[in-house]
Parts: structure tokens; sequence; C-alpha cells
């Protein structure tokens, strides 16, 4: 897979001090799920000199089928009188979360299949994992009224969302995951609902600015497009129907759509597959483009700030310009570790970088006043 260390340096600095800044690779098909993240240098290992480590079993959840299955297993030892099995997988979660990630490897066998997205009896599609059902419910949704088109991205939206750990030790929760839709699914909205419980996921070594960083926000960003908008599902452009043997089905062979266009993106577009890979590489092309120059000055403000915190510059002035950077980079990485390039939203991705970059280049000018002063 991509290295995107590798092949963007400037984000080694921007993560530098955390686990992304060592190893960041672009996400390979499902059926890799279990075994890139045995592999990924991100997790905490077993040592010699430390023999026994804990890293959050929250990190399995999005990996394997046998996720809910253990979830429930957890939640039948937490009520044996539960029978319905959502029920039972919400009961169990939160033991699941709070497990170590080592301990629960062993279980995990299979990469991501059918059970994650299909009820075992009816093969209909279902909701199993309890945090996207928890947002919903935060939003004042019930998310068992959604329909069947609505179902065919829901099933995606458990996973290909922005999330974070929460750990509330007066609700028993540890390592929690939980997703930040409470005050909107917008990256505005998920800035101010961090910025209210004054959540990191780390400290820069270089600026000192308290980071969060962004997962993979896609049903968000998609939400906000012109398919969403029209009713087009996710799995309408990477599941397209076919047709085999005088049977229609959806396709499980999960894709960028370019590389299916007859049976994806021509469906609706009566365009030439050139034309439909021009424009849609087109669009990904000024997105990245803009999301470079929003990296170059993420970067040159991180040492800006450094080289303030050198000169002294009172804490209160430092606090305003770290949160501004702060609000900048996660705005870039709302954009930059989605999938697609910004092709599910471009408009709102560029309107996202523009705000991005200014945020950065306004950290700048803060600096430059500051050390002049």
């Amino acid at each position: 897979p991509r290295d995107y260390l590798d092949t963007d340096p400037l984000q080694v600095i921007l993560f530098a001090g955390y686990g992304f800044g060592k190893d960041y690779l672009q996400a390979r098909g499902h059926i890799y799920a279990v075994e890139d993240l045995a592999k990924t240098k991100r997790v905490k290992r077993p040592t010699y000199d430390e023999p026994e480590v804990y890293y959050p079993g929250t990190c399995w959840t999005c990996k394997s089928p046998d996720v809910p299955r253990m979830m429930a297993l957890f939640g039948k030892q937490a009520d044996p009188q539960e029978t319905d099995p959502i029920g039972l997988i919400a009961k169990g979660a939160g033991k699941f979360y709070a497990a170590n990630w080592h301990e629960l490897k062993e279980d995990m066998n299979h990469p991501i299949g059918c059970l994650d997205c299909h009820d075992p009896k009816t093969m209909a599609l279902r909701v199993t994992r309890p945090a996207l059902r928890e947002a919903f419910k935060a939003m004042g949704k019930d998310i068992d009224q959604a329909t069947h088109q609505e179902m065919r991205t829901l099933v995606c939206a458990q996973c290909h969302v922005e999330y974070y750990f929460k750990n509330d030790k007066a609700a028993g929760k540890t390592n929690y995951l939980t997703f930040p839709w409470s005050k909107g699914t917008d990256v505005e909205g998920m800035i101010e609902y961090y910025d209210a419980i004054d959540y990191a996921d780390f400290v820069h070594p270089v600026s000192g600015a308290r980071i969060i960083k962004a997962q993979h926000p896609d049903y968000e960003l998609y939400m906000t497009g012109i398919h969403a908008y029209r009713g087009v599902s996710c799995t309408d452009c990477h599941m397209p129907y076919r047709t085999e043997g005088g049977m229609k089905f959806t396709d499980h062979h999960l894709q960028s759509p370019l590389l299916n266009i007859a049976n994806s993106c021509a469906v609706c577009h009566r365009w030439s597959e050139q034309e439909i890979r021009t424009r849609a590489e087109g669009i990904q092309t000024k997105v990245f483009d803009a999301k470079i120059k929003v990296e170059r000055a993420l970067v040159q403000a991180h040492f800006d700030v450094a080289a303030a915190v050198q000169a002294k510059v009172p804490q209160a002035d430092l606090k305003r310009v770290r949160k501004l950077l702060r609000h900048a980079q996660f705005r870039w990485d709302y954009v930059s570790a989605n999938n697609g390039m910004g092709f599910h939203s471009p408009q709102e991705s560029m309107r996202i970088l523009g705000d991005a970059v200014n945020q950065a280049q306004q950290v700048r000018v803060l600096v430059a006043r500051l050390l002049a002063s």
C-alpha cells in the first residue's frame, strides 16, 4: 500500500510525536483489515523490558465480524436474560472497548464480512456497531426508522466516520468509541464539540498545540455533497448492481467507481467513460493541490509558534495562537483523511481547506506581530 509519509513528508511533521508520524499507509481492501491492523507500527507492543502492555480493544471495532460476536458474548455475561442480538452487542460494547487489544487478538480471526452489515437470519441490512446507534440517538434520531436506501449508506457509516475514544469514570466508560456528532456532523460542529470537552489526541512537540487527529469522516463529508442530496448511497457507486446468470445482485467487490464506470457512474451520467474519469480526477487533483498548500502553511505555523515559545511570548498569547493552529490542522485533516480526495463533496472540501489555510496564515501573522512587539 502507498506510504503517505514517504509520498508526503510534510505529514511527518504535522503528526510528529504521534503514531501517524511513524506509520501511515493507505488502507487496503476490507479483506486485509485484520492483517494490516495486526502489523501496524502504531499499536503499542510488548517488549523485553515491558512484556505486558495495554492497548485499547476499541481499535478492533471496525476490523472484523468477530467484534459484534465478542461484544454479544460480553453482553450475555452482563445480562444472561437478554435475547435480542443488538441488545447483547450494546451491553457488551463497553467491556470490549476496555479490554486489552493484545488479549482480543486471538479472537479476531475473520476480516470485515457479511455479519458486519447483514442479519445472518434474514440477510437484511443492519447496524451492528453501537457507536453509530448512540450517535443517532444523541442527535435525536432513531436509526431503526431508516429506509432501505438510507441503510445502504448507514452500514458504511458504522466505520467510515470521525470518532474518538471517550473516557468517563463516572459513567464507567474506558476508551469508549464515540462519534462527536451531538453538535453537528460538519467540521465546525466537531470542532465545537472537541473544544467543549478540551479533547486532544496529542500535543504537538514543536508548537505545543493540542492536536485532534481526524480519522476518516467519509460519511460526514459525503452528506454535504450532491450525491447524498440526490439520495445516492455509498453502495450505488462502490457496490453497483450486476447481473449474472439472469440474477441481479449487488456487487460485493468493493472498489473505486472509476474501476467500474459502466456499472456505477454511467448508470446516471450519460457521458463517455473517459469524460467521467477526466471530470472525477480533475476534481481530485484540484483538492489535492489545495491540500498540499495547507500542509505547507501548517508546517510553517508550527515552527513559527515554536519560535514564539523560545522568545518567551506570554502564555495567554500562545494559548490563542495554538488554539487557532489546532482548528486549522483539524480542518485540513478532515479533508486529508477522507477517502476520495474531496470527490464526495468538492465544494465543501475546498471551503474547509480555504478556511484551514486562512487560519494557518493567521497564526503566522499573529506570531510575527507578537515577536515584533
